[in-house]
Formats: C-alpha cells, sequence, structure tokens
C-alpha cells in the first residue's frame, strides 16, 4: 500500500512538473498601418481619433498596442494578438460618428426653396404654382422622386442608377436656410432597405451646422435581440448633459408632431416619431433590422468613439510572443 501510495505522489508531482514547464501559446506580434484618407481632420480630431482608433483595435481583441505616426496622414498600430484581417476591415467599415437630428417634414416649403436655387436650370425666372408637372420637372433636375405625404419623414426617393446625379445636387449641397422656416436644413441619405432604391431626408442644423446631439454624450452601448423580428436593437445611454438635451428635443419633437433621425455616419438608419412625450433618462436605440453581426460592428464603432475616415494601408506580422497567464 506505501508503494502504491509513492508512486501516486510521484505521479501526481511529475503531471505538474510537466504542467509548470509547458510554454503558454504564442500569439502573434503584429503591425497595422492605417491612413487617414479624410482631407477635412483637424489636428484635435486626428488626436482624438488615434485614441479611438486603439480603443476600436482592443474590442477587436488586440493587447499592449504601441502607436507611432508617420508622414502622410499614416499611423502604425503594434499589438499583439492572433486577429483575423477580416475583423480589422469590418471594425472599421464604418466611423461609429451617431448624430440625432430633428427632421424636418415641411415638404411644400423645402421644395419651393429648391425652386428658387435651381430656378436657372429649370429656365423659370420666377416662382410658379406647384402643379404635377413642375414636381416632374424638379425631379429631373434633381433626380429625386419626392413624397407628397406629409405624414412621411422621408423627403424623397430615388433609383441607384441617380446615385451620382443626387450626391451632387443635394447630398454635396451645404447647409442652407430656409427663410420661411428660419431655421437651416440639409440632407441625409437614408439606408439602403431594398436594393437599388434610396430613401432621402431633410433634417434641421443649428447654427454650427451640427446635430443637436451627438456620440460625445454617449457612455454605455449594449446589444440586444429584437422582441418582433430575428433583428438585433443598439441601446445607447447618455451621460447627464445628454438625458437632458434629450428629453428637450424628444419633448419638442412630440409636441410639434415631428421625428429623430437616428443617424451613423451621415446616414439615417431609422426616424421614428415622439409618441409619449419628452424621454427622461438619456435612453434611445437604433433599429434597423440589423443582424446580429451589423449590430456588435456598430456598436462597438459607438462605443470606441467617431474615428476619421481610414483605409488599412498593410498588416504584418512582426514576431510572436508568448502570452501571459
Amino acid at each position: 500500500m506505501f508503494k502504491n501510495y509513492t508512486l501516486y505522489s510521484l505521479g501526481i508531482i511529475l503531471f505538474y512538473t510537466i504542467t509548470a514547464c509547458e510554454k503558454p501559446p504564442k500569439l502573434p506580434t503584429t503591425n497595422i498601418q492605417l491612413k487617414i484618407v479624410d482631407t477635412n481632420v483637424s489636428e484635435g480630431e486626428k488626436k482624438r481619433g488615434i485614441v479611438n482608433i486603439q480603443k476600436r483595435l482592443e474590442s477587436v481583441g488586440a493587447k499592449n498596442i504601441s502607436i507611432t505616426e508617420q508622414e502622410d496622414q499614416k499611423i502604425t498600430f503594434n499589438y499583439e494578438g492572433n486577429i483575423k484581417p477580416q475583423t480589422f476591415e469590418k471594425a472599421f467599415s464604418v466611423s461609429g460618428k451617431l448624430e440625432f437630428f430633428e427632421v424636418c417634414n415641411d415638404k411644400a416649403v423645402i421644395y419651393q426653396e429648391l425652386r428658387k436655387i435651381y430656378a436657372s436650370e429649370l429656365q423659370k425666372d420666377e416662382l410658379l404654382t406647384q402643379t404635377s408637372a413642375e414636381i416632374e420637372s424638379m425631379d429631373t433636375v434633381l433626380g429625386i422622386n419626392i413624397i407628397d405625404n406629409s405624414n412621411m419623414s422621408i423627403f424623397a426617393v430615388f433609383p441607384e442608377e441617380n446615385m451620382a446625379k443626387v450626391t451632387k445636387t443635394v447630398l454635396q449641397k451645404e447647409p442652407f436656410f430656409v427663410s420661411k422656416l428660419k431655421r437651416k436644413i440639409k440632407f441625409l441619405l437614408g439606408k439602403e432597405k431594398d436594393r437599388g432604391n434610396h430613401e432621402l431626408y431633410a433634417v434641421y442644423v443649428n447654427a454650427e451646422n451640427k446635430a443637436p446631439i451627438d456620440g460625445s454624450y454617449v457612455i454605455d452601448v449594449s446589444v440586444t435581440e429584437s422582441n418582433y423580428n430575428d433583428s438585433y436593437l443598439i441601446n445607447i445611454k447618455k451621460n447627464e448633459e445628454g438625458a437632458k438635451i434629450w428629453e428637450e428635443l424628444t419633448t419638442h419633437v412630440h409636441q410639434t408632431h415631428g421625428n429623430i433621425a437616428v443617424v451613423v455616419d451621415n446616414i439615417v438608419y431609422s426616424a421614428p416619431s415622439v409618441l409619449s412625450g419628452g424621454i427622461s433618462g438619456g435612453n434611445s436605440e437604433i433599429s434597423s433590422n440589423l443582424n446580429r453581426e451589423e449590430a456588435a460592428i456598430l456598436a462597438a464603432a459607438i462605443r470606441s468613439g467617431n474615428v476619421p475616415k481610414v483605409e488599412i494601408v498593410k498588416i504584418e506580422v512582426v514576431k510572436e510572443t508568448e502570452s501571459k497567464k
């Protein structure tokens, strides 16, 4: 019995000795070089963007990140981790610029303002009455089909083949002041829902051409499964200051029977109405028939903060390092 006990004890000692001597799995040390392709980025925005890029890399599993800034807007991030290139491509497919706008539903007023702006192209010296023929003429000039329904938040729709024209005549147009509304508006593209067809929204901007509330107020982002279909929701919580602005905005939109455009990277994901008064607590959500992967990528982008538009220049493995247990 003593002999068996001794052999058992030796077996245990040998097992732990072998286990202790085993080397931990090696993680590759990799360089990923990114180039900022957005030409309108200030030095301050660049610095904030680099911090947010690091957060984005950490969200997909990168560890021990070091950063080297280079010429021509190139930045190299050295990190440890076994991350597939496709994961990076998806992570940086969105900038994560989150904004909330009040939708302008006064389509007739916007239409008249656009007629003034494009009067020469319409070959009209003065404003005429709104007729079906004139609407068709305006549609031809702008490349859009204006929705003649004041109850819809969508301003217009257009087919894929008109994208170049709509981008030039409407989407790239600077925000402009509408005297009858006494406010400035701009146009935004809606998230593509039907292949080959696009939606166009008109939204109000403030004096600085910005949204009343954006992602800088966000303190938490999570993803949950929708109760209504097989899609996923992105839940957003704002800080105290953001919650106050959000309540004021939703109260106003409720009183005016309007809509709020939920916008990421200048794309309107949804434009819900506010049915039950101002929303307190600073909570909101993005719901646009997102699948699990889309929701996770978008949530991670919003959570890490807005980054400038970048392209991946190269990814190269430098060496393998032992992972720390």
